[in-house]
């Protein structure tokens, strides 16, 4: 089922259009991404590190149910959360902010898992 016209506001709300009707989903903190998956079956959001903390990633599918909720592949007690996610070429990246610097790893937007993470400049 395919997303069409996602809107993602300046603020915290983000509108899409699929095969089943029309969507919208608030949040109270603004988001840092918005990335529409290439298959557009889903869609992934990073969410305020001060609203949700470390496990602030979350893959939305096209009917608004939540597809996963990835736990950064860094020592938690070093993770401060994801800062971005978005499509660098073919791949899908998501940047990690931790203490000391932050690290860019792909993503597998299907199973939510991580490939090597390199420091980010």
């Amino acid at each position: 089922m395919p997303i069409f016209n996602l809107v993602a506001d300046a603020e915290n709300c983000v509108k899409w259009t699929s095969e089943t009707g029309q969507f919208e989903k608030k949040w109270t903190q603004r988001l840092s991404s918005v990335v529409l998956l290439r298959d557009r079956s889903a869609f992934m959001v990073v969410e305020s590190i001060k609203e949700s903390g470390p496990r602030n990633l979350v893959i939305l599918n096209a009917d608004g149910t939540e597809r996963c909720r990835p736990k950064a592949p860094t020592d938690a007690g070093r993770t401060y959360g994801f800062a971005y996610a978005g499509y660098e070429a073919d791949r899908l990246v998501v940047v990690i902010a931790t203490v000391g610097q932050d690290l860019a790893c792909d993503i597998d937007p299907l199973t939510a898992t991580f490939g090597p993470c390199t420091p980010r400049m």
